[in-house]
């Protein structure tokens, strides 16, 4: 069962990935005074910016006026119920993470790149070692020194790598944790003041183990 954004951000704080700040919307007279705002159609598919369903705005006026413009949309045949509504902010550096299970191994993976915010597709295909990955041991999950592993192979070394770790380490708990069978943050960015927040993020869940998550349960 794929979850939306709102929710799989909600569920990313929890595990302390930090995430912009922001409210979700059901209509556009909910937006108060605001400053320059990113508006997120929540629609379960993926092409969502590429297809509109992402908007900026500078000021409440003309965040209304986009508002209203994707509650009117249609996103890839889906109709747009709720926005999410965050505070842009100054992005230095993006990258991917990712764990999920090998389509033929049935191993869990993680996945990690220093060029996120592009579909992980496009970088692939261009090679070059642009996406770093390393299976991991269900009951031993992914400890630090595997972490900081994997983000040496992907050339980070002293304050962004120690950064990095926690955030991985982090993913492999929420995954195993909440019976997920994909988690991702693309992009996970370094913003001008120095913070890692998770822009955006797709979480998959396991739909026979629903009973063991009753927060999830009304879905």
């Amino acid at each position: 069962m794929r979850l939306y954004e709102y929710e799989s951000k909600k569920i990313l704080q929890a595990w302390g990935i930090p995430i912009p700040s922001g409210s979700l919307l059901a209509s556009p007279e909910e937006i108060g005074e605001v400053g320059e705002v990113v508006l997120k159609a929540q629609v379960l598919t993926g092409g969502r910016q590429k297809a509109g369903g992402v908007l900026f705005a500078q000021g409440p006026a003309e965040a209304r006026q986009q508002a209203r413009q994707l509650f009117e949309a249609e996103i890839r045949g889906h109709r747009v119920e709720r926005l999410l509504m965050e505070a842009k902010v100054e992005v230095e550096r993006e990258y991917f993470l990712g764990v999920t299970y090998h389509t033929s191994r049935k191993v869990p993976l993680v996945l990690f790149s220093r060029q996120g915010g592009v579909e992980v597709e496009a970088v692939a295909q261009r090679g070059a070692g642009g996406i770093f990955q390393r299976s991991f041991d269900l009951l031993e999950g992914f400890p630090e020194y595997r972490a900081r592993e994997l983000l040496v192979e992907a050339g980070l070394k002293g304050e962004e790598l120690m950064k990095l770790v926690g955030p991985l380490q982090r993913m492999v708990a929420l995954f195993l944790e909440m019976d997920a069978t994909l988690a991702e943050i693309n992009p996970l960015a370094r913003t001008r003041d120095g913070r890692y927040l998770a822009l955006d993020c797709h979480l998959e869940i396991e739909e026979d183990a629903l009973s063991r998550h009753p927060e999830l349960e009304s879905r």
